[in-house]
């Protein structure tokens, strides 16, 4: 799984499906569904089982990184 492009669907804060999630990072939706209820058991996400859909919490919104921020690199001491 694409944790990274999980994270980005999710940055908007607006509610997603999640079979169009699970297409959209090419995950089997019974093994997305696990790692969702993780998440929404340490407060991560909202996680609606009878509607399928997920949003980010508000608070863990603003700690993911804008599209536009370049990736962090790991600079190894020589």
């Amino acid at each position: 799984m694409t944790i990274e492009k999980f994270f980005a669907i999710l940055k908007d804060g607006e509610w997603h499906d999640l079979t169009d999630i699970s297409d959209q990072i090419q995950v089997q939706t019974d093994k997305l569904t696990e790692f969702l209820q993780f998440l929404s058991k340490h407060g991560i996400i909202a996680y609606e089982d009878k509607a399928h859909r997920i949003k980010i919490e508000p608070e863990w919104q603003n700690l993911l990184p804008d599209e536009t921020e370049p990736p962090a690199t790991h600079v190894n001491p020589a």
